[in-house]
């Protein structure tokens, strides 16, 4: 990732914590870098009326390859709140969601995929206060990535970020 997408990336991350804080909630974005330019993607709504969890997601990335694809972006941004469990190789034998595991973490993450297939995410733990309803973001930290999501058949909670 260049020094612009990843300047880029960073600000997306820095809106997500001014939404978490004005929101409550990070809600889920598409973004096409192209040009020094970031194009935020508006979904269709038939994709709301998709009821199963994993076919929605499913559909939304599909989507936003697609859209990515006709717009010949450099770079396809994704950032959510998600489960993650950070951990060892003990999680290689875990075959659950990461929602289900014992020691999963609320989080927000931002999928980098470059024109050249280069990956990159960046994640941050999400914490609550313990003296209001809000919720705040840790430092987050740049990781590597083996496998995009929509690669691995039932998600496991750590094949993609390393």
């Amino acid at each position: 990732m260049n020094e612009s997408h990843k300047e880029i990336c960073e600000n997306i991350y820095k809106l997500s914590r001014h939404m978490l804080k004005e929101l409550g909630k990070v809600p889920p974005g598409f973004f096409v870098i192209k040009e020094g330019a970031v194009i935020l993607l508006q979904l269709p709504k038939q994709l709301d009326e998709i009821k199963d969890d994993d076919q929605f997601k499913r559909a939304c990335f599909q989507t936003a390859q697609i859209a990515y694809e006709q717009l010949k972006g450099e770079a396809l941004v994704h950032i959510t709140e998600a489960w993650t469990v950070e951990g060892s190789k003990e999680l290689d034998n875990y075959k659950g969601r990461p929602s289900e595991h014992p020691d999963r973490k609320a989080s927000v993450i931002l999928l980098y995929i470059g024109a050249s297939g280069e990956r990159s995410a960046f994640s941050a733990n999400l914490v609550q206060m313990t003296d209001s309803n809000e919720r705040t973001l840790e430092e987050g930290k740049w990781l590597n990535i083996t496998q995009m999501p929509s690669e691995v058949g039932e998600i496991p909670c750590h094949s993609y970020l390393q």
